[in-house]
């Protein structure tokens, strides 16, 4: 699965791995080991009878599922409710494009199965710590059709609050995870279906189903304020 580590620039950043299969658990920690850019603050084999983890200085977070397994889905249901918010890989053991679409819009930023290189992986976490996305090359063409037909004018706290909604989160949840009022939230979620030429929240998850990928993060550089003074 993995080779010879990579060269990287970057200075090691901490990940989280919470595993559902021990044979892959084990595999992280040696991945872990034998990497020196990168710092494993944990890994655990998921279990139902597991509580979630402290993730301390986590910069990323792992799950290593399998599309619909029991088990999978109940440490889904866990990471939800998980008191930290990271950027997450999904390290899927086989491809479904449904079970991928649902990741995303729920619970994931970057997705990867079994059979992607090392080289895959440093680069979907190099994307997730600049606050972006990542799907590998050979399930791109499960997104084609999932273009919106013209583009998206939500900022990124409209994006986050858009995915929380459509993910079953009440406005108090929502208000409490980023520390604004239940009024703002109403007002964003107003804002949002106006933008969009939506009517109601079960058109707003509709919406999201079809085109996931228009509601990732996206960098927001400031304006260039190196131009020629009048």
């Amino acid at each position: 699965m993995w080779g010879q580590v990579l060269s990287s620039p970057n200075t090691p950043y901490g990940i989280s791995v919470i595993s559902t299969a021990r044979w892959l658990t084990d595999a992280w920690r040696l991945y872990c080991q034998c990497n020196p850019h990168v710092r494993l603050i944990h890994c655990v084999q998921w279990s139902e009878e597991a509580a979630w983890p402290s993730e301390g200085e986590a910069e990323i977070r792992v799950l290593v599922l399998s599309p619909d397994d029991e088990l999978s889905l109940h440490c889904l249901k866990a990471a939800k409710r998980a008191p930290q918010v990271l950027p997450t890989l999904a390290l899927c053991t086989a491809h479904d494009d449904v079970w991928m679409k649902r990741l995303f819009r729920d619970h994931v930023q970057a997705y990867l199965t079994l059979d992607q290189s090392q080289a895959d992986i440093e680069h979907a976490f190099a994307l997730l710590l600049q606050g972006d996305t990542h799907v590998p090359q050979p399930f791109i063409s499960a997104f084609i059709n999932d273009t919106p037909p013209k583009p998206l004018r939500l900022s990124n706290r409209e994006k986050a609050i858009a995915r929380l909604l459509v993910s079953g989160h009440s406005h108090q949840a929502i208000a409490e995870e980023l520390h604004i009022s239940d009024k703002t939230v109403s007002t964003h979620k107003t804002n949002i279906l106006e933008r969009l030429g939506l009517k109601h929240l079960p058109d707003l998850v509709r919406f999201h189903d079809k085109y996931p990928l228009a509601f990732k993060y996206t960098n927001q550089r400031k304006k260039d304020s190196s131009k020629t003074r009048s």
